[in-house]
């Protein structure tokens, strides 16, 4: 599997792409790792600093806030809490999702799991995009 920067990611996207054809939609084009009855739990192809263990959680549903989420999709997050824990291990990890659009690079919901970790260069290459 071929992984990309952010920087990359950008660069490849049309204008509106995401906007009128859902790449979250159409599960072939992401890397699955695991999928339950209501989520998937899959490798970011574009991951953020180029960390290979960023982990996407993406309801099978298209929702765009999680408010739109049901109670079954609610419930079933502490089962893959439990897969995401056991996937990091004794390594400390950390989560987040955008849940208004702006900034969003997708309309469907979708939440990140990466590694609390971050090493001095990737802190370098932040710094250097500001």
């Amino acid at each position: 599997m071929t992984f990309w920067n952010r920087d990359e990611w950008w660069d490849l996207q049309p204008n509106d792409l995401w906007k009128t054809q859902c790449p979250f939609c159409d599960i072939t084009l992401t890397p699955l790792v695991k999928e339950f009855t209501y989520w998937y739990v899959c490798n970011n192809k574009y991951p953020y600093w180029g960390n290979k263990k960023n982990l996407l959680l993406i309801p099978k549903r298209h929702v765009k806030y999680s408010y739109d989420l049901k109670k079954q999709e609610w419930w079933e997050l502490e089962n893959i809490h439990n897969f995401i824990h056991d996937y990091f291990g004794d390594e400390d990890f950390f989560s987040f999702m955008r849940e208004s659009c702006t900034g969003r690079s997708l309309e469907h919901l979708h939440y990140h799991y990466l590694p609390w970790f971050i090493s001095n260069e990737d802190v370098e290459h932040i710094l250097e995009k500001k």
